[in-house]
Parts: C-alpha cells; sequence; structure tokens
C-alpha cells in the first residue's frame, strides 16, 4: 500500500531542499543531516517552521515569530538562544523532511 498522493502532488511546490546541520530543531524532530523540503515563499505565519538568510550569508531553519517589525527565529532545542533580528530573509516554509534510514551510513 503506497499512496503516492504528497510525493507527486502537482499543488505543492518544492523548488528547494537544504541539508539540516546542528541540532538546533529536535525538538521539532529535524536532525543533523536531514533534508528539509521548502515551499518558497517571503513570508510565513507565526510559529511556521521556516528556512531564513541572516546576514546575507547564513542559512537558518527555526520557527517564525513576528511582533512589530522584527522577527524571532526560535529554535525548539532549548540549548539554544532564539534569534532576534530585523534583518532575516524569510527564504520559504518548511513543509516536510526527507532522511536517511540508515545512519547517514553509506
Amino acid at each position: 500500500m503506497f499512496n503516492n498522493t504528497l510525493l507527486f502532488n502537482k499543488d505543492i511546490d518544492i523548488r528547494l531542499m537544504e541539508k539540516v546541520e546542528g541540532d538546533s530543531m529536535i525538538g521539532d524532530h529535524i536532525l543533523d543531516g536531514d533534508y528539509v523540503m521548502v515551499e518558497p515563499q517571503q513570508d510565513a505565519d507565526n510559529g511556521d517552521i521556516v528556512i531564513a538568510l541572516l546576514n546575507q550569508e547564513e542559512v537558518t531553519v527555526k520557527r517564525l515569530y513576528k511582533k512589530d517589525n522584527r522577527i524571532t527565529l526560535q529554535p525548539s532545542n532549548p540549548l539554544y538562544k532564539p534569534i532576534n533580528t530585523k534583518d532575516a530573509i524569510i527564504l520559504g516554509k518548511v513543509i516536510g523532511i526527507l532522511r536517511r534510514f540508515n545512519g547517514g551510513k553509506k
């Protein structure tokens, strides 16, 4: 029994996959080495998991919260601090993950 509705759904626009480095999102089950599937968009709702560009060079995966022209990029691992900024650029909303089952071993 295999349902290919999600994998081949023409209504989902996945043009970007980003490899996750680090453990800042383990509370949302996004692990080091996973690939996040991203629907490109320049904005997202509070609480959405997004990928964002920081300082024109660093890409990060975090939960987005907006308030008073500032955004907070919130990690789900309590060992990391939130990023509060005005300058992050939202690249897209995370809509899924791809993970190798063999622990990344080839």
